[in-house]
């Protein structure tokens, strides 16, 4: 250390290093390191040369036209695509002409005009009550011009694919959905019934069951009918009026048949739904699961009108896939069809047909 000379600037500047940077230090990119001559060096600065100009949509095609590039066709959407538009567009053109036309009348049989779809009638024709979902046979009932025909609409189902190709369990969903909302009506039918409450008590699908089953059976001795089940021709299916008169009075019942009028249904429609779940469903023992098990919307529930109608289609008449007991029954499938239409969706500006990627 006594040998060496200690580091001053002047020794730099005489060995050539002040371009340096001293020890501890750290260079900066917007530092100027100086030349040797001590002054800034001009190569240092960032070029100012203008960038090169973007070519345009125009010159680019001047310029593929030149090399012999001819672009792309368009691509070409698949049938599915093309059937729905080709499907909507028809639905558009009827809406339209719908606008630019009055309200037809009708003339009733005691010589009243009355508007189209809102004719007052008996309960078969009292809004369901539940969320969004029509009376029985709505589907048929409303205006032609306010929803497409049901061709149409089962066309555009089929192409729903996670429900078209699972049409057995959503046609068991749609059938447990419905005892579950029948029987929510029942219970709030029994609730207000001060008199009901004092004859008889249920507070379970189960108890409902045992306890129709037990005045069916009660009936049957009492006038001597056959014991018989459930199934369509016999005198439980309850579309005979002398039966259902007879029960009518009857406690449980009683409470039914209340219920069932004020969703707009009749008891051939309980009989029919009853047969299928455990007939065709293998649904028995257990009680029917509420709508928010299944995951439904109130979007995607109006497809389970076209599950009902699309399961018919398939499993019923002399093209059926599987044989169904009594899926010939003509009686039946008319029930079940007028089941169906209660998922018709009320609002039509909301209905699956609009929203279909929604679902």
């Amino acid at each position: 250390m006594s040998g060496q000379e200690p580091r001053t600037r002047e020794t730099d500047d005489a060995s050539g290093s002040s371009g340096t940077f001293g020890r501890g230090t750290r260079p900066s990119i917007f530092s100027k390191v100086p030349t040797t001559s001590g002054a800034a060096s001009s190569s240092w600065r960032r070029p100012t040369t203008n960038r090169p100009k973007i070519p345009t949509a125009a010159d680019l095609a001047k310029l593929l036209a030149a090399q012999g590039i001819v672009p792309l066709p368009e691509a070409r959407r698949s049938s599915n695509e093309a059937d729905i538009d080709l499907i909507e567009s028809d639905m558009e053109k009827g809406s339209k002409d719908s606008e630019d036309t009055e309200e037809e009348k009708e003339t009733d049989s005691d010589g009243t005009d009355e508007v189209k779809g809102e004719r007052k009638g008996g309960p078969e024709e009292k809004v369901a009550a539940v969320s969004g979902l029509a009376p029985v046979a709505s589907a048929s009932k409303v205006k032609p011009d306010s929803r497409p025909s049901d061709s149409k609409l089962l066309a555009l189902f089929r192409l729903m694919k996670d429900f078209a190709n699972y049409i057995g369990p959503h046609f068991s969903a749609a059938v447990d959905l419905w005892c579950a909302m029948t029987f929510s009506r029942c219970i709030d039918v029994y609730l207000e019934d001060a008199s009901a409450q004092k004859t008889i008590h249920f507070s379970t699908f189960k108890d409902l069951m045992c306890g129709l089953n037990g005045e069916l059976n009660a009936l049957g001795t009492e006038i001597g009918l056959p014991v018989v089940n459930g199934k369509p021709g016999t005198w439980k299916y309850l579309d005979k009026p002398e039966i259902v008169e007879r029960l009518r009075e009857k406690g449980f019942h009683k409470v039914l048949f209340t219920a069932l009028e004020s969703r707009g249904f009749l008891p051939h429609h309980w009989s029919a739904v009853l047969f299928v779940r455990s007939s065709w469903c293998g649904i028995t023992g257990r009680e029917p699961k509420h709508i928010s098990q299944y995951r439904y919307t109130k979007r995607s529930l109006g497809l389970l009108e076209f599950v009902m109608k699309e399961f018919l289609l398939r499993r019923t008449g002399p093209a059926k896939e599987v044989s169904m007991p009594c899926a010939n029954n003509e009686t039946l499938v008319r029930h079940l069809t007028e089941v169906a239409g209660c998922y018709a969706p009320l609002d039509l500006e909301d209905a699956w047909w609009k929203r279909r990627k929604q679902i």
